[in-house]
């Protein structure tokens, strides 16, 4: 999902560069993991315990950051 979104606004901007910091793309992945990171210490500590379907909701912001992280190297606008 973050791959997609980051070629769409590559090919909205007529694929020129994008500069993206690393401390702006480190902070934005680690702020999406929070999601997941109380779901999972929730679970470990028997306070809720979420179905699969919650855990995987809770993961799409974390795993859709990296994939525009990803992204951004491999379009190398992230240096």
């Amino acid at each position: 999902m973050g791959i997609i979104g980051w070629l769409a606004l590559k090919i909205a901007r007529r694929w020129s560069s994008l500069p993206f910091d690393p401390r702006l793309a480190k902070r934005v992945v680690i702020l999406s993991a929070i999601p997941t990171a109380v779901s999972f210490m929730t679970g470990v500590l028997g306070i809720w315990d979420g179905s699969n379907l919650t855990r995987a909701m809770l993961a799409i912001p974390v795993g859709a950051s990296a994939g525009a992280v990803v992204a951004a190297v491999a379009t190398k606008d992230l240096r």
